[in-house]
C-alpha cells in the first residue's frame, strides 16, 4: 500500500512592520510633575498655569488624570479659586448632601453665596454629580462675571445650541468671549450629500483637562 505524504515546501514566516511607539515622557511643570500630563496635549500649559496658582492640584501618586469625569464640586472649586473669592462658612450647610467635613463644602457654600449656582428642588446639591458642557460654561461665565450675549434668531453660532434651550445665552456668551469653540459635525444637506455645520455637544460630559482648559 502506497502512503503519499505532503510536505510544506514554504518557509515563510509572517513580518510584522508595525512598532508600537513608547508613550511619551512627563515633562516637570515649573510648579509639580504629573505622570500623565505631557507636553503634547492641548491642555498642558493650561494645567500648567492653574497648578502654579493653587487652583487645582493632583493625587497622592503624582497623577492628575486628565481624562477623569469632571465633577460639580470640582469646577466650582476651580472658579471660586479663581476668582480670589473669600471663602464663605454660612454656619449651617445649605445643602443636604454638603457637609461641613466634606473637603468642598466651603467652595460649594461660597460659590451659592456669590450666586452662581443653585441647588436642586429636594434640597440637595449632587457635588458628585458629572458636569455637562453646557453646566461647566454657565458656571464659568457667571463666575467670572463676563457680559451675557444673547445673539437674534437665526444667528446661534451653533446648531445644535436653538435659543430655547436655558444654557443658549452664556454658551453664546463663552464663544464671543473665546472661552470655548466648538466641533465640525457633520449633518444631511436639503440635497441629501453631508454638510459641515459647527456644534456644541451642550450635554456632552466633561473631562479634567478639558475644564482646566476652559478655566
Amino acid at each position: 500500500t502506497q502512503t503519499s505524504t505532503h510536505t510544506p515546501t514554504s518557509t515563510r514566516t509572517p513580518t510584522f512592520t508595525h512598532t508600537p511607539e513608547p508613550p511619551p515622557t512627563a515633562t516637570s511643570l515649573p510648579c509639580v510633575t504629573y505622570r500623565d500630563v505631557y507636553p503634547s496635549q492641548f491642555f498642558y500649559r493650561a494645567v500648567d498655569w492653574l497648578t502654579c496658582r493653587h487652583i487645582v492640584s493632583g493625587y497622592d501618586d503624582n497623577t492628575f488624570r486628565p481624562y477623569n469625569p469632571a465633577t460639580r464640586a470640582q469646577i466650582l472649586k476651580m472658579v471660586v479659586l479663581g476668582e480670589e473669592w473669600d471663602l464663605y462658612d454660612p454656619g449651617q450647610p445649605t445643602f443636604s448632601d454638603v457637609a461641613p467635613q466634606d473637603w468642598f463644602y466651603l467652595y460649594v457654600e461660597t460659590a451659592f453665596h456669590q450666586g452662581i449656582v443653585s441647588g436642586y428642588e429636594d434640597g440637595t446639591f449632587r457635588p458628585y454629580n458629572n458636569t455637562t458642557r453646557a453646566q461647566m460654561v454657565k458656571l464659568v461665565v457667571l463666575g467670572f462675571n463676563k457680559p451675557i450675549v444673547t445673539p437674534t434668531w437665526g444667528n446661534q453660532t451653533f446648531t445644535d445650541v436653538p435659543t430655547s434651550l436655558p444654557f443658549f445665552s452664556v454658551i453664546e456668551t463663552a464663544a464671543a468671549e473665546e472661552i470655548v469653540s466648538g466641533y465640525t459635525c457633520g449633518r444631511p444637506g436639503a440635497t441629501g450629500d453631508p454638510q459641515q455645520h459647527p456644534c456644541f455637544q451642550p450635554n456632552s460630559k466633561r473631562t479634567s483637562a478639558q475644564l482646566g482648559k476652559t478655566s
